[in-house]
């Protein structure tokens, strides 16, 4: 199976947000690329939403 380009863009902007990124970081990023942050968080809120939840059941269990 290979993973698409599109796949690939969203895998790497979902770890990068949600998993290592900073807050001044992604501040410093709207910064810089307004454009393009504001497309990637509104076509991936969904997923974003998700994983963050996730994340907040994991820290509430560990």
């Amino acid at each position: 199976m290979m993973i698409t380009d599109d796949e690939m863009e969203k895998q790497n902007f979902l770890s990068w947000y949600c998993f290592y990124a900073k807050p001044k970081e992604i501040e410093c990023a709207m910064k810089t690329h307004r454009a393009k942050m504001e497309r990637y968080i509104e076509k991936y809120y969904s997923e974003i939403i998700r994983v963050r939840m996730l994340n907040s059941l994991r820290e509430k269990i560990f």
